[in-house]
């Protein structure tokens, strides 16, 4: 498959359902995250794979000038009714963040949530940074308790290890570039019904999940939504019927140096 394929499935993938249903649960990350790159109203900010816009609103609400974008039309248009009815004005474009169309040093803070896919995408993230600019990225951890990709990897090949998902890969990919840089294991919540529930509306609106139930047999399927509710279950910590579910993630700061 050629890159412009994998871009263009993943598009679709993407769009192919309701993902708002699980990433309005991330909004806590992208508020805790904003705060803790201090912004400032003169910043002009970059959110990468801004999705559903939960980044770019926190940041526009912090009186930031700010420009959003993600290859998947769809996100984008529900993104932008969010900032309309919040009165906030943001710039979202449909990009690819593997080939920004920005000059060099353009931007104060460069932002992504779950969003970092590929090396080149956190490249053009330092190429597009000013002198003295912040990266801020929440990346999900590869070392978290909660197994959900090894039950995946039962039924369809797991994906490679990426080095931004442990605070060792991270540390060598930004190496000696940035004054300062903080990884900090941070946590947050999913709250649902029950973990049957969880599971049944991640498939239906997550679009990643949803392409994998959609490539098994019907046996299989099912198959793999009973190991997903038993490996959720086992850390629910409600204390009830309901599901209240740790998410481990990475929350990392860097301030660049001064650019050669």
């Amino acid at each position: 498959m050629t890159n412009y394929d994998m871009k263009t499935s993943a598009k679709q993938i993407w769009a192919s359902g309701d993902c708002f249903v699980t990433s309005r649960h991330w909004q806590w990350v992208s508020e805790v995250l904003c705060e803790a790159l201090d912004l400032r109203a003169t910043y002009h900010t970059l959110d990468i794979a801004t999705g559903n816009g939960n980044t770019a609103l926190s940041a526009a609400r912090r009186g930031c000038t700010v420009t959003a974008i993600d290859l998947t039309p769809e996100l984008l248009d529900y993104a932008r009714r969010r900032a309309i009815a919040e009165h906030l004005q943001i710039d979202f474009r449909e990009e690819d963040a593997e080939n920004l169309s920005f000059e060099d040093d353009s931007f104060d803070v460069v932002l992504a949530t779950f969003g970092i896919i590929s090396m080149s995408a956190l490249g053009e993230m330092f190429r597009v940074l000013k002198p003295g600019g912040k990266i801020g990225l929440a990346n999900w951890r590869s070392d978290t308790a909660i197994r959900i990709n090894d039950v995946f990897a039962r039924y369809v090949p797991a994906s490679p290890p990426v080095p931004w998902t442990n605070e060792e890969g991270l540390r060598e990919l930004f190496g000696d570039a940035f004054r300062s840089l903080t990884i900090t294991p941070k946590q947050f919540f999913y709250r649902f019904p029950s973990a049957t529930d969880y599971v049944e509306k991640r498939f239906a609106g997550f679009g990643p999940w949803k392409d994998i139930l959609t490539s098994l047999a019907s046996d299989a399927a099912e198959n793999l939504k009973g190991d997903l509710i038993a490996e959720v279950e086992k850390y629910n910590i409600s204390g009830d019927e309901t599901l209240v579910l740790p998410q481990d993630y990475l929350q990392i700061i860097a301030e660049q140096v001064n650019k050669k």
